[in-house]
């Protein structure tokens, strides 16, 4: 009887658990790679590192693809489907600005990027150190 009361305990605790443990952390986790990402273009723009930029731009692109995928299917609202679109929007614009453009272009388009991203944090409760950053370079 106590085995089966151990289980049904478990039973009943587990998805709970899970709740808890699988919400906002997990989407600061996921935004890291390519927060690091964009702020090694930002450096290498600023520092005039094309070779770096564009290597940077191209991982960036990358996360940026596996994050909106987790975005997607979560269930998003209007408001943040059309943040993601014009994420996406600027993501490829980054690309063209970093092979082609002066690194003014770049830099605004890391600025929209930065803002479109920081628009997503709050559904999940996070906020990243990298906006505290992105504030205080605004300022």
């Amino acid at each position: 009887m106590m085995i089966s009361l151990r289980l049904f305990l478990m039973a009943l605790l587990w998805p709970a658990g899970t709740l808890f443990t699988s919400c906002s952390a997990n989407r600061y986790l996921d935004t890291d790679e390519l927060e690091r990402q964009l702020l090694i273009v930002w450096i290498a723009t600023e520092t005039d590192d094309p070779a770096t930029a564009l290597t940077a731009t191209s991982a960036a692109s990358r996360q940026w693809s596996a994050l909106r995928t987790t975005y997607a299917g979560e269930g998003v609202t209007r408001a943040e489907e059309d943040m993601l679109r014009l994420t996406d929007l600027w993501m490829a614009g980054l690309r063209n600005a970093v092979r082609d453009a002066p690194p003014h272009r770049t830099l605004m388009h890391l600025e929209q990027l930065q803002d479109r991203i920081t628009g997503l944090r709050p559904r999940y409760g996070t906020d990243h150190p990298v906006d505290l950053l992105y504030a205080f370079y605004r300022q």
